[in-house]
């Protein structure tokens, strides 16, 4: 069960990347080259916010898994969410 749930997320994870690339292959294609530079510099400030936001989800899905009942769960995930867009807010 596993391997095969780590085979579904492998699958999806190299799907997402070639959707990215072909992505920004049609973009380097039908950009002018000084939209092309504004896209890239866009592109990676809004990674540096997805980013931030990813630290808490890492942070807090051990927290929430721990929590025994689904208020707990709830009250938890709310603070994280909370965190997570503030954070992502101020990045």
């Amino acid at each position: 069960d596993l391997l095969r749930y780590g085979l579904k997320v492998h699958v999806g994870e190299v799907a997402k990347i070639v959707g990215e690339r072909l992505d920004q292959l049609l973009i380097s294609v039908l950009l002018a080259a000084a939209d092309l530079g504004l896209f890239v510099v866009a592109t990676v400030v809004s990674r540096g916010v997805t980013g931030v936001s990813s630290i808490f989800g890492v942070l807090a899905f051990p927290k929430i898994a721990n929590q025994p009942t689904g208020e707990g769960r709830a009250l938890v995930f709310g603070r994280y969410m909370r965190a997570a867009v503030l954070a992502a807010v101020a990045a």
